[in-house]
């Protein structure tokens, strides 16, 4: 008796790993059936494993056409898997039974937290025209949205033209959505709306957002829209994202970075700054000034430094500097050039060519015409006829562009 019920416990593993051997080889006789998708070999995979949810389907792909009624079975014998929940919404919408289809949709969204059957509701509330169901499911896909959220963005501007609806009751308060979007918009030259949403980034995020911004009032510029580009730096500026004031064009705040005590960021309002193996650009401290040195060897003409910067129409300005030029000589070709901002360009002033072996005021004033909105000023070399690439030195320093008295 002793003897066995000490062999009791190996007798039950030795049951358990029959049983275990069994299934395993049944269900892969199964799954063999099945991946040969004929008539025959799936009723043998069905009367192998009768509960499996994708030998239904397959069985009423391939044999009885009656693929929604498979779905619907299919959820009841696996109705964890969000996948059939979506499918059997698809296929219900298809064949116009919208009442399953809304439930299943909802069904796979409940079960599963991720962004597929978000967007799947988003969509079908989309297309049924039910915009209060549409904003609420737009907004939780975008919440979950893993990378390119475009498609999400047109449905929403195919539903309505209300920017500040779509920015109220779709976009998230997640600033890599917020990001994509203000990008999107601009692609779409939605500029008012892009700033829109460039306000609502600067209120939740932080300096990692900057490059957003400033690339935003890039395309403003290059698109023309002083007022709004301005509007754009100007949110930099109150973050303090970027380390200036904030730009007022009708009091003749205008130029950003005047002393180049900061590095130029190259975009936006501050200086573009273009150095070459033969003209190097350095700021120097001990004089406060920025030094511009030639080899001899450099290209020309050749634009150096420039600025866009906002203007108002039919307004006089006074743009003031002081410089020095170190083996320069007189009339042989660095200058400073104001040009409107139009496409193509138009030059409004230009000093002469710069030469002062000590330090010395220069001043260039011009009139802005009836629609001028933006200016770029830019420091150029440009050869004279007659004179030689020029192999040498020039400083500048407290740079001062304004309105000019009358």
């Amino acid at each position: 008796m002793r003897v066995l019920t000490h062999r009791l416990p190996a007798l039950g593993l030795a049951i358990a790993l029959a049983v275990g051997f069994y299934w395993s080889v049944r269900l892969t006789q199964a799954d063999t059936y099945y991946r040969r998708a004929t008539a025959e070999s799936l009723a043998r995979a069905l009367i192998l494993d009768p509960g499996n949810a994708d030998y239904q389907l397959a069985w009423a792909d391939v044999v009885s056409g009656d693929y929604l009624t498979a779905l619907q079975r299919a959820v009841r014998l696996n109705p964890f898997q969000s996948s059939l929940w979506m499918e059997l919404g698809l296929r219900a919408e298809m064949e116009g039974d919208l009442a399953l289809a809304e439930k299943a949709l909802l069904e796979a969204a409940r079960r599963d937290r991720t962004h597929k059957p978000r967007l799947m509701l988003a969509h079908f509330y989309f297309r049924r025209g039910n915009q209060t169901a549409f904003w609420r499911w737009v907004r939780e896909a975008l919440a979950t949205a893993p990378s390119d959220a475009s498609i999400l963005f047109r449905l929403c501007w195919s539903l309505t033209q209300d920017a500040d609806a779509i920015l109220e009751r779709a976009i998230p308060a997640r600033r890599e959505i917020i990001a994509q979007y203000i990008n999107f918009l601009a692609a779409e030259r939605r500029w008012r709306a892009a700033v829109a949403a460039a306000e609502r980034l600067a209120a939740i995020g932080d300096s990692a957002d900057a490059d957003v911004l400033e690339g935003l009032c890039d395309r403003l510029i290059q698109a023309g829209e002083s007022a709004l580009a301005v509007e754009t730096w100007n949110l930099l500026a109150a973050r303090r994202w970027v380390p200036y004031p904030a730009l007022d064009p009708s009091r003749g705040v205008i130029l950003t970075n005047p002393d180049f005590e900061h590095r130029a960021r190259q975009r936006g309002f501050d200086w573009r700054m273009s150095p070459s193996e033969e003209i190097t650009i350095a700021r120097d401290p001990t004089q406060a000034a920025l030094r511009i040195s030639f080899t001899g060897r450099q290209a020309e003409p050749y634009e150096i430094l420039a600025q866009y910067v906002p203007l108002v129409p039919a307004t006089r300005y006074a743009f003031r500097f002081e410089f020095h030029t170190v083996d320069i000589p007189a009339g042989a070709g660095p200058r400073w050039i104001i040009l409107e901002g139009s496409k193509p360009p138009s030059e409004l002033a230009r000093t002469d060519p710069l030469f002062a072996p000590d330090w010395a005021k220069g001043e260039l004033v011009f009139q802005t015409g009836p629609a001028t909105r933006i200016g770029r000023l830019v420091f150029v070399y440009r050869r004279e006829p007659g004179t030689t690439r020029i192999s040498g030195s020039i400083w500048l320093r407290r740079l001062a562009l304004a309105i000019a008295s009358q």
